[in-house]
This record gives C-alpha cells, structure tokens and sequence, in this order.
C-alpha cells in the first residue's frame, strides 16, 4: 500500500457514521475551544481536508465518502449575511460558534482554501448540487475574508486570503473579488517590502505561506500579479535558507511561530519535496522522519508544489562557514529604522538564535538552539516562562546576543494576555498566579542539570554543555532565592521561581520589580570565560554587561513593547 491508501485506511476506520464525520480529537485548548483537550471530537477543518483526500480517491466508494463529508461540512457554515459569524465555521461539531471564546475567523481562510482546491481538482466528482453548494460555500468564505480585511502584519493569514479571494474571484467570475485580492497581494508585498515579515522564521506558518503562494502561481494570472507571487516566495525560501543548519537538519531559531519543538516531519517533507533531495538524519518527533503520518492535516492547496529557488538550494546541504553568524532584521518601524532583529549563530555542530524583543508565548521561541553530539545524537535548548505550568504570554525577553553567547532579560508587560497574545487577557490586567517560573530547558541523551557556583550553572545534554550566569530573581520589589532543577528523562531544566505557593493576583502593571537576567553560552564555543553578570538600574531604564564590553543590554524599567 502506498502512503495515500494508508491514509484513507485508517480515516475509513474513524468515520463515525451517526455525525457522519471523521473522528479526531480536541487539539487545543485555552482559547478559541473550550472543550476539554484530548477528548473525541469531529473537526471541520480536518473533515474539509479528509474529504478532499476521499474525493481525490479512484475507488468510487471513496468519492461517495468524500462527497458525504463535504456535505456535512458544508452545511456547518454560517451562511446569514447578518450573523457575526457570517462565512465561517466552528472548530468541532460539538462546539457551536457562540459557544466559542471567541470563534475563529480564520476558518473561513482554512477551509475556504480547501474548497478552492477541491474545485480545481475534482470538480467532477461532486455532482451538479454538490457543485453548486461547495461554490456558494467558497463564495460565503471569500466575503467573510473580505469583510475582515485582515492586514498585511498577519502574515500568513494575509496571504492565505489573498488566494482565496483571488481563487474565488476567477471560480465564481466575481470581478469585486478578484479586484480586492489581486489589491490585498500588492499591498502584502509593499508592506513586506517597507517594514518586513511579522511572523518571521516561523516552520509551521511559512510552510502555508509557500502552499498558498504555490496555488496563487496555479491560478491564471498576469504578469504583475506573478511577479508579486514570485517575490514573496523568493523571501521566504530566503530566509529558511539563512535559518537552516544542515549538521543537525533543524530549522534554526528563533521562532516567532512553532507548534513543535523539533523540525517536524511534515515540514521536512515540505522541503525535501521541493529542494529535491533529502535532509540529513534528524530528531523524530511524531513519526518517520520525512514521512507523513496517516493523521496529518496537509493543508488544501490548489497547487502542485513550485521548486526552491536555485540560489537557496546549497544553504540546506552546507552552512557557509564555520562559525557563521547570521544578523537579521525581520521588522522595521514607520521611520524605516530596525525593530524586531535576530542573531543566528552556528557552526560545524551547533546553532544557537535569539530576538532582541519577544513575548513568551506557547507557539514562540525567542530563545532556541540546537546541536548534533559526537555519536550523532541530537540536543536542544529552549528559554521559557510558566503560568501554573503553561507558556505566559504576558512574560517578555529582551536580549542581546555575540557570537555564541546571549545577554537577556526576563519582564512582564502589563496589559497582554495569558496565554494567547489576542483572546485571553484578563479584564482588570489582574492574574491568578500558584507558580510562576523562568525555565531553562535541554533535551537530548543524558540530559542533566548541575551547579557550578551560586550564580553559574552547567546544562548538559548529547554530549554539549551550556553555561549559564544568572542575576538575582524578582519578584514584587523582593529578591528570591529560590531554583528547582528537575528532569522528565527525556529533558532536564533549571527554574528561577518567581512565586509558588497558594494564589495571590499578580498585576504587572502594579508591582515592584519582578523578573531577572542572564547570560547563555556553549561553553566550547564562549570566546572567553562570561565572568560575573552586572546589573545596574539607572532609574528609567536597567544595564546588562558582561565580561565581553561589546555584549551590553539596556532594558526599559518598567518593561515596555516595542515600538511600531
């Protein structure tokens, strides 16, 4: 059996007759569902996608399958011009849109795009009335798009959008749509152009990015409009080439989005089938490395893949040199001077990266490295801040990095969220908190955990070590002198805590000095010993320094975002 038919043998196992949907389960929770995570469910998106796959089955019984689900999904949209929903879906059957916290708007994005795909590939199989209503359906999603008119700072929404307004346009010969995408694409690129990519290096997110740009590039076109097509995939393959490190088969951090502590293996199919040739051996998380699991949600894409481009290709065998430090601006402000920049550091064996400025959200990693042992085992490092035991949105970095050695801060805005940047920010900007913790994590063989000094500590894993200088820990104005090591087997990790112990309200905003600094290196690699961590508060703002006097930090006191 080939990798599709396994695929549909086991959704065929998980259809569940009586909804008429397959079965998946409740893949997030917090924000957005508010169903319980892990539990059975019947998704939509995932349905939309499953029925694209039956329907583009040679088995009839297959079709006929696929034609149920479509249907089934099809009529769970929100189709009322007036309703507040109008044109999307909710995330599970078992989930209503006002039941949400809040819906999510860009399911109208998600499955409008697999509609576009199912019209351009199998058409002739849905049917005259099935046609009809998945057209009807595809032009509901592309209004809601419209109405929204999400901005070109949401970047793969921006983009996502855009084909399927574009699509829908063409499709349903809607001169109004087509007109606002082709609009919304030079508007992508002049933004992108002036001020960056917003949700930069991101694995999960640019792979979408591409598959949408591939399916804009599948449409009829002219000249212009693939022009501007071709000019973003052009940035995108460039910046994953400038972030890939070939020893270890990583994405390189830092990561504005990621979903998955390693380099997936769908993303490494992503780029194997379009580079053309394999990635070295790397970490397995989920599966066969570079093959997709049976389970996997492939995005509906209207598009046969577009290669990378020549130019970039070398970057995924080869690192230019060793060491290599890669600098980039991913942002820039209204007055075209840089705002959100990373450093990349790497060489034969290792690759540590960082941002200047980030919040510590669950899908971002501001601070994430990666290494390959001498046995060829694999290792990496994350920096993270725990609410009661979850990603705090609300805790931001700032930092500075040299070569293989990092300066940051750790503080806590006021007015963010929890543990989403958008949904979930508490109405009086007042938190529960049980346990708060700055967490230093390392996974990879033998991983472990050990103290060099009061203030210097030792993480090991693979083979690599990783040196750590830490300042004194805040929290309400008092110094606290508590770190916890611990270990799952698989990971070890060090935690500054902040507070633990019976809830009391936290407010940012409100409270004296709260958070700490730090200096992170690879040992081996440190150009020189770190030397004692200095911090001086000048009032307005505080100073960090390092032996290194090239490696400084100021930090705005009270903490503050960045700029636009």
């Amino acid at each position: 059996m080939n990798h599709r038919s396994d695929k549909l043998a086991v959704l065929r196992e998980r259809f569940d007759s009586q909804a008429g949907l397959i079965t998946g389960v409740v893949y997030k929770a917090g924000y957005h569902s508010q169903l319980p995570i892990l539990t059975p469910a019947h998704p939509y998106r995932e349905n939309a996608v499953h029925a694209h796959a039956f329907l583009s089955s040679n088995d009839p019984a297959d079709q006929e399958l696929g034609r149920g689900l479509l249907s089934r999904v099809l009529a769970a949209q929100e189709t009322h011009p007036a309703s507040p929903w109008y044109g999307i879906w909710s995330w599970f059957a078992e989930e209503p849109l006002p039941a949400m916290n809040p819906a999510d708007w860009n399911w109208a994005d998600f499955i409008g795009s697999t509609l576009l795909a199912i019209l351009h590939q199998v058409p002739d199989r849905l049917g005259p009335e099935l046609l009809e209503a998945t057209r009807a359906s595809l032009g509901h999603a592309a209004w809601s798009i419209f109405r929204r008119n999400v901005g070109p700072s949401y970047t793969n929404i921006a983009i996502i959008g855009t084909a399927v307004t574009l699509g829908a346009g063409l499709a349903l010969n809607e001169p109004r749509l087509i007109a606002y995408g082709r609009s919304r694409l030079r508007r992508l690129c002049a933004s992108i152009n002036a001020h960056g990519v917003q949700e930069y290096n991101s694995p999960v997110y640019y792979q979408v990015d591409i598959g949408e740009l591939e399916g804009i590039l599948a449409l009829p076109l002219d000249a212009d409009l693939r022009a501007e097509a071709e000019f973003l995939l052009e940035i995108f393959w460039g910046q994953i080439a400038r972030h890939f490190h070939p020893p270890t088969a990583q994405w390189a951090g830092p990561h504005s989005r990621s979903y998955t502590n390693w380099l997936d293996r769908n993303a490494r199919a992503f780029l194997q089938e379009r580079l053309g040739f394999d990635l070295p051996p790397a970490h397995d998380e989920g599966g066969p490395i570079g093959q997709p699991s049976p389970l996997d949600d492939p995005y509906g894409i209207p598009a046969g893949p577009v290669p990378c481009p020549e130019k970039w290709r070398a970057a995924f065998q080869r690192i230019p040199s060793s060491p290599h430090e890669q600098i980039e601006v991913w942002t820039r402000d209204k007055q075209g001077q840089p705002r959100v920049v990373s450093t990349t550091w790497s060489d034969s064996t290792v690759t540590l990266g960082s941002v200047n400025c980030e919040v510590f959200w669950k899908q971002c990693q501001p601070v994430v490295g990666y290494w390959r042992g001498q046995n060829g085992e694999l290792g990496r490092v994350r920096v993270r801040v725990l609410l009661n035991g979850d990603d705090f949105c609300s805790a931001q970095l700032r930092s500075t990095q040299r070569g293989a050695v990092i300066l940051g801060a750790v503080q806590f805005l006021a007015g963010e969220g929890t543990y989403h940047v958008h949904f979930d920010k508490p109405a009086d900007g007042t938190f529960a908190v049980r346990d708060l913790r700055l967490r230093f994590e390392v996974e990879g063989e033998a991983s472990s955990v050990r103290s060099v000094s009061p203030a210097e500590w030792a993480l090991c894993a693979s083979g690599e070590e990783l040196q750590l200088l830490t300042d004194a820990v805040w929290f309400d104005g008092q110094a606290v002198t508590l770190w916890e090591t611990g270990g799952d087997g698989r990971c070890a990790w060090l935690d500054a805590v902040f507070y633990e112990g019976a809830e009391v309200p936290f407010h940012p905003g409100t409270v004296a000095r709260t958070g700490t600094a730090f200096t992170l290196a690879w040992k081996k690699s440190a150009p020189q010993a770190l030397g004692p961590l200095q911090v001086s508060d000048g009032g307005q703002s505080l100073t960090l320094k390092g032996l290194d006097p090239e490696l400084t930090l100021s930090v705005p006191h009270p903490p503050t975002k960045l700029a636009d």
